[in-house]
């Protein structure tokens, strides 16, 4: 503990102060006439054994005769220039002229008043920086007095309006540009330069208008501030931009994600307004496709609002994309009934429904055994244009019932057969039947030729398709 005592010597003013040392713990016992002197104890006692698990300081203070902060002590070089460097800076700044240094033994000694207690912390900070400074006595008192306040906010705005006023040529030049680039942007809006490549999608051009005009306005920001030397803001501006995009993606990713696929369903017109299609399940005509949301309507007259991502992602149907549409019905024959003989009847029927196209022409076709009867189903083309899909549908399946009924053709409800069986074990119903007569076979059709074909004719077929062999 010679290190410690040897340290409070040569500062002085510690003559009642007692170091001990046990199982690694300072104690520093005695008295000190000021507060300070108690706590620069501690601090040599810190600096002077670092290897000390803890300092217990135990001085006491006790008032005496008031002392100069030098009396005892013989400054030397060190505290000198320590003490010369502080009055130097205090008599620069504001607010600390009235502050007196003093430097003993590598303590300072800060007496006086100041009006700002931020200003007075710097310089307690300052002060323990310096080389050789093993403690700082703060004793300097922080005036609250109204009127000072007041002369000190009024000697800060004076100061703040001065240089505001001094840089008022920078500040125009920069409101300057952001007026300029603001109004260029919105000329770039009224003149829609998107139009010259979206001509026909007025959604997409306001979306791509806009996007075009705010990046020009932002960068109009960004110049301002480089004028007026804000670099770093520039940086922080750009900085906190992306960290807000962030967060906004994340609270309003549905929102964000409708949109995007609002443009992407503008760009790709996949439907037009007025189109019959089916989103996911739900069928109706479009009505229009807005930013967020595209609207239906379906054919029971009720509106539909569904999400531009759920429009975007899930399978869908376009019925109206290709003018001409097949409709198709199944009838029940009589099994007894010569199959051939009413498909004629029933093709006939079709050719003579209004709206009916004879290109693709009608067709029949045997589609499989029913619980009681042979199931014939028929296909007829309309062209959306001009007719109706479900009424064109309606009549062709009124008047094919019409034909066959005329026809004598057997439309049979269910039927349950009874087998009766005589005494020798043979069916009853067969022992009188007559040989059947030999049916003339039907002409075979290929419906799927009619789609093929035009499959062929459609201008998606032109585009390149990355099913196609290389």
């Amino acid at each position: 503990m010679r290190a410690i005592r040897e340290a409070l010597r040569v500062v002085g003013g510690f003559e009642d102060v007692t170091v001990s040392f046990e199982a690694g713990v300072v104690k520093l016992t005695g008295s000190v006439s000021k507060p300070g002197a108690r706590q620069a104890a501690e601090q040599i006692a810190k600096k002077a054994a670092p290897d000390a698990l803890y300092v217990a300081n135990g001085i006491e203070v006790v008032a005496s005769e008031a002392t100069t902060p030098t009396d005892g002590v013989v400054l030397d070089e060190a505290d000198t220039q320590v003490a010369g460097i502080l009055r130097r800076f205090f008599r620069e700044v504001e607010g600390l002229e009235a502050i007196d240094v003093q430097v003993s033994g590598g303590i300072v000694h800060l007496s006086g008043t100041t009006q700002k207690q931020d200003v007075l912390d710097r310089a307690v900070e300052l002060a323990s920086g310096q080389q050789g400074v093993l403690y700082v006595d703060d004793q300097v008192e922080v005036r609250t007095d109204l009127a000072d306040q007041l002369r000190l906010t009024m000697s800060d705005l004076r100061a703040k309006a001065k240089k505001l006023l001094s840089s008022s040529p920078v500040f125009a030049i920069a409101a300057l540009l952001i007026g300029l680039f603001a109004l260029l942007a919105r000329a770039l809006v009224r003149l829609d330069p998107a139009a010259w490549f979206l001509p026909d999608r007025p959604l997409a051009r306001q979306v791509v208008s806009r996007i075009i005009a705010t990046v020009l306005f932002v960068l109009g920001c960004i110049l301002a501030l480089d004028v007026l030397g804000a670099t770093s803001a520039v940086g922080a501006l750009l900085g906190t931009a992306g960290v807000v995009g962030l967060a906004v993606g994340f609270a309003f990713k549905d929102i964000v994600e409708n949109y995007l696929a609002g443009v992407l369903l503008a760009l790709h017109r996949p439907f037009r307004a007025g189109d019959l299609v089916e989103f996911d399940g739900v069928e109706g005509k479009v009505i229009r496709l807005a930013a967020r949301e595209t609207v239906l309507m379906t054919l029971e007259g009720n509106h539909v609002r569904l999400p531009n991502a759920q429009v975007f992602k899930s399978p869908s149907t376009n019925y109206t994309r290709n003018p001409k549409r097949r409709f198709d019905f199944t009838v029940g024959i009589g099994t007894g009934e010569r199959l051939a003989d009413a498909q004629r009847v029933g093709l006939a029927a079709l050719h003579r429904t209004e709206g009916t196209l004879d290109d693709p022409s009608p067709a029949a076709l045997v589609s499989g055994f029913g619980d009681s009867a042979m199931n014939v189903q028929f296909f007829g083309w309309i062209d959306q244009r001009q007719t109706d899909w479900l009424r064109v549908r309606s009549e062709a399946i009124r008047q094919v019932k019409r034909s066959l009924d005329e026809a004598g053709v057997d439309l049979p409800n269910p039927i349950y057969e009874l087998d009766v069986y005589t005494e020798e074990g043979k069916r009853a119903k067969h022992l009188h039947a007559a040989p059947a007569e030999p049916e003339a076979p039907a002409h075979p059709v290929d419906v799927d030729q009619d789609i093929d074909r035009q499959i062929r004719e459609d201008e998606e077929s032109a585009k390149p398709d990355m099913l196609e062999e290389g």
